[in-house]
C-alpha cells in the first residue's frame, strides 16, 4: 500500500482529476447505505481545490461540478467561486441538480481584515444571480458572531437594514417580481473605516472601497435628497 508522501501525492492527483471527481457520488451513496436511509445532499464547492499542488487547468471546477451534479441532488458553494461561478451554476442546472446560490453580506474580523463591497453591490448582485440562473436553493452565509457583522438579525452596526432587505429580496426571488411596498424605505450604507486604514485592531489592508450608497424602495418614483 501507499505510505506517507505517496498517499498525499495520490490524493492530490485524484482531487484535480476526473477520476477523483467521479468517486464523490458513490462515496455519498455509500454513506446513505451506512446510515440506512436516503439523504438529500447539497455538495459545497467552496475550497474544492484548496491547497492543491501544481494548480488546476481553467474550467476544472465547472467540469467537476457537472460530474458531481449528476450524482447528487444539489450543489452550491459557501462563497463566490471566481471567474467560473456563473458557468458552474449553469453546469449544475444542466446536469439536473439544484443550484444553491451563496449569499453574503460582508465580513469583519477584528485583528484580521474587513471585506465589504462598494455599497450593497454584493447583496444586489447575488440576488440578481439567484433569479437569473435560476437558483432554487439559497445558502446564506451568516453567523451568530455579531462582531463580524454578517448577521441578518438587527445589530448595532447594521440596524434593521439587512433584515429588511433580505425579506424584500426573498419575496422577489420567490415570486419573480419586485414586491409592492406601501411606504417609502430609505437605507444608507457606508463603511466604518477608510480604505486601506491601518487603525487598531486591523493588521492589514481593508478589502473595500470608500462608497456611500443610498438605497431606496418606494411605492412610486421620487426624488430623494440626503
Amino acid at each position: 500500500g501507499l505510505k506517507g508522501e505517496e498517499v498525499k501525492s495520490e490524493v492530490n492527483r485524484l482531487r484535480k482529476s476526473e477520476e477523483g471527481w467521479r468517486l464523490i457520488g458513490p462515496a455519498f451513496r455509500d454513506l446513505e447505505k451506512q446510515i440506512g436511509q436516503p439523504i438529500y445532499w447539497e455538495f459545497c464547492l467552496s475550497a474544492f481545490f484548496h491547497n492543491i499542488r501544481g494548480g488546476v487547468p481553467a474550467g476544472s471546477l465547472t467540469e467537476a461540478a457537472s460530474i458531481i451534479a449528476r450524482e447528487l441532488p444539489a450543489v452550491g458553494s459557501f462563497s463566490h467561486l471566481g471567474k467560473e461561478h456563473s458557468d458552474v451554476a449553469k453546469a449544475v442546472i444542466e446536469a439536473g441538480a439544484e443550484w444553491s446560490q451563496p449569499m453574503w453580506l460582508q465580513y469583519e474580523n477584528y485583528g484580521y481584515y474587513q471585506s465589504a463591497s462598494p455599497g450593497t453591490d454584493w447583496i444586489r448582485g447575488n440576488w440578481d444571480a439567484a433569479r437569473e440562473q435560476p437558483s432554487t436553493l439559497i445558502q446564506y452565509i451568516t453567523w451568530n458572531d455579531y462582531h463580524e457583522n454578517t448577521n441578518l438579525t438587527p445589530g448595532i452596526n447594521t440596524r434593521y437594514a439587512y433584515y429588511d432587505l433580505t425579506g424584500y429580496f426573498i419575496r422577489w426571488w420567490k415570486t419573480g417580481k419586485p414586491p409592492a411596498v406601501d411606504r417609502d424605505k430609505v437605507y444608507i450604507f457606508s463603511h466604518k473605516y477608510a480604505d486601506a486604514e491601518k487603525i487598531y485592531p486591523f493588521k492589514g489592508d481593508l478589502k473595500q472601497r470608500n462608497v456611500i450608497e443610498v438605497l431606496t424602495i418606494l411605492p412610486q418614483a421620487a426624488t430623494i435628497r440626503v
